[in-house]
């Protein structure tokens, strides 16, 4: 198993990046965060293995 990690402050840039990593991966699972300061920070931490 491996991990990436992905971050944006960007919601629909980091569903977009999201999406395009998980393409050709088998996905066992993701863990999302939002970040709450000045900013909106997302972050998600997704548990992959490569197919």
């Amino acid at each position: 198993m491996k991990v990436k990690t992905i971050s944006d402050s960007k919601l629909k840039s980091f569903d977009n990046n999201i999406n395009i990593f998980c393409q050709h991966r088998h996905i066992v699972d993701i863990k999302f965060s939002v970040n709450l300061t000045s900013t909106v920070f997302y972050s998600a931490l997704i548990m992959y293995e490569d197919l």
